[in-house]
């Protein structure tokens, strides 16, 4: 209706009806409509299942801002190469929220070089006893003391022990008989010290990997490896030996095996160079002593005799 100036009021013409409809709702971001910001990177949108966060491109889990479940290295990548996953593939393992890649020698694995399945027909050995067997490790043939299982796990074939018939003290030999274990086994799988399974009483393998006499009172020294027996005293420390090149035993045995090989190549450098120059031909070189009046003939040989002195006279005359 109008407000005439008169004071009376009258209703607005039909064709003059003002109609009032709804003002738009603003749509919400979470529509994502626009772009979402992730620090200083703007997220392509439509990520793959596995991002959190945002992605550089879409439907990809390799280009994700960060993970929602884990982390799993890429293969041939320098450096920082990854995807994001659900679980860890086949050659990797999982730590924390990371996979990991197995060693190329396995198939899984629990950690790096400790492998639960082997590539093609190779065979698992699962005995742990780490300086005479590699327990975990993939081989193509059982080492010695080990025997092939097929039946037990019908998925990957196994190196295990085999089954003793003989006893403790004892182990199978190569022609089927029970031999005694060496003197520092209690109990053993083949013949020597470093076949022990369980070291006999007053011997200890816990810093070398192989069974040794217990050092005596006053013997050992607390940090420090002695050569010819083993503390065996309960404070005694030694470092973790399951751990690749952690123990001061392989360190040494490392810088053996250089210093062993730079030894023989300087031998052999030594001798060829000695047969070089003691085949050589010299020619003899006169020399003339004013005060002797004689002529020296300067020669090589290899008993190092001293030099043939000619008389001044004859080599005039040969001349």
């Amino acid at each position: 209706m109008l407000l005439l100036a008169s004071g009376s009021v009258t209703c607005c013409p039909p064709a003059f009806a003002i109609r009032l409809e709804p003002s738009p709702i603003p749509l919400s971001r979470t529509d994502h409509t626009e772009p979402i910001s992730f620090g200083d990177l703007t997220s392509a949108g439509n990520c793959h299942a596995e991002c959190d966060g945002g992605c550089t491109e879409s439907q990809s889990a390799t280009t994700c801002f960060k993970c929602k479940h884990l982390t799993q290295t890429l293969r041939n990548k320098a450096g920082n190469g990854f995807k994001c996953v659900s679980h860890c593939d086949d050659t990797y393992y999982l730590e924390d929220d990371k996979c990991k890649m197995c060693s190329k020698n396995c198939h899984t694995c629990s950690q790096a070089e400790l492998c639960e399945t082997c590539p093609g027909s190779q065979l698992l050995v699962d005995f742990e006893h780490p300086h005479k067997f590699d327990h975990g490790k993939c081989v193509d043939k059982c080492p010695e003391g080990l025997i092939p299982d097929y039946e037990t796990n019908l998925l990957q074939a196994k190196c295990i022990l085999r089954e003793d018939k003989c006893g403790p003290g004892y182990f199978i030999n190569t022609v089927g008989k029970c031999s005694n274990c060496d003197n520092a086994c209690e109990t053993c799988a083949g013949p020597g010290p470093m076949s022990c399974i369980q070291c006999a009483k007053g011997y200890g393998n816990r810093s070398v990997g192989y069974c040794r006499p217990c050092c005596v009172t006053g013997e050992a020294q607390m940090g420090t490896m002695n050569v010819s027996c083993e503390d065996c005293s309960p404070n005694a420390h030694y470092p973790d030996r399951s751990r690749p090149h952690s123990s001061f035993f392989f360190s040494f045995a490392w810088v053996l095996v250089v210093a062993t090989v730079f030894l023989l190549f300087g031998c052999l450098f030594y001798y060829c160079t000695k047969e070089e120059t003691s085949g050589a031909v010299y020619t003899p070189l006169p020399h003339y002593n004013s005060e002797t009046d004689r002529v020296h003939l300067m020669e090589a040989s290899d008993s190092d005799e001293e030099d043939r002195i000619y008389d001044k006279d004859i080599m005039l005359r040969d001349l």
